[in-house]
């Protein structure tokens, strides 16, 4: 009788053991999975941080502003849009992002609004068909554009200038167009006026000789 008892006991007891077992861990919380890591952006900086650790923070250069010679502390600007790096007269002007462009314009008060300097770049774009889209356009707007071809100063590129008139508040607009090794195009436009050319003229292109492109 007792063999028999301890006999349904343990039979009883092999019976429940899975459920108890199954209850126990259904009673534990499910682990939940990590969330993958957020994707950072790649930024140009990123993109060519080795190109850049190279450059110098500082330059120094001499221009020939209105006949006369003028040493200027120029600044590294690297571009949070596009492959390149210029260095920028700080003490003068100042560099913003603005439509998809970054302008360089004079940091006094009360400069004149139409007085800037802009620089960007498209890719994958025909030298010629860009040229010829400014030139149509600069045509709708000046009486007298002139396209010069290929310049080597301030930089390497296609010049392009536009004016209306002669006289010293009469606008002038002008274009350099320079290649990069990719097959993209750095667009560089200058609004000024006659006054200007020899001041702030001079000194937009100063800083283009210290243009550098990052590919």
């Amino acid at each position: 009788m007792c063999k028999k008892l301890t006999y349904l006991i343990a039979v009883l007891l092999l019976s429940f053991l899975p459920v108890l077992v199954l209850g126990c861990a259904s009673e534990r919380e499910t682990p939940v999975p990590a969330e993958p890591p957020a994707e950072v952006p790649v930024t140009i900086n990123d993109k060519y941080e080795e190109a850049i650790s190279r450059l110098a923070p500082e330059k120094t250069t001499i221009l020939s502003i209105e006949g006369m010679e003028e040493e200027i502390i120029l600044s590294l600007e690297v571009s949070s849009l596009y492959p390149y790096a210029i260095y920028l007269d700080e003490e003068r002007y100042v560099m913003a992002e603005k439509d998809g462009k970054e302008f360089i314009s004079p940091r006094a008060e009360g400069a004149d609004p139409a007085l800037f300097m802009t620089i960007r770049h498209e890719e994958n774009v025909d030298l010629a068909a860009v040229l010829g889209e400014i030139e149509d356009q600069l045509k709708e707007e000046y009486a007298d554009v002139t396209v010069q071809g290929w310049v080597e100063s301030p930089l390497r590129a296609q010049y392009l200038y536009a004016v209306n008139g002669n006289t010293r508040d009469d606008q002038v607009e002008r274009y350099y167009l320079a290649e990069d090794s990719a097959g993209g195009v750095f667009i560089i436009q200058q609004m000024l006026f006659l006054e200007a050319m020899e001041g702030h003229g001079a000194r937009f292109d100063g800083m283009l000789e210290e243009f550098i492109m990052l590919k």
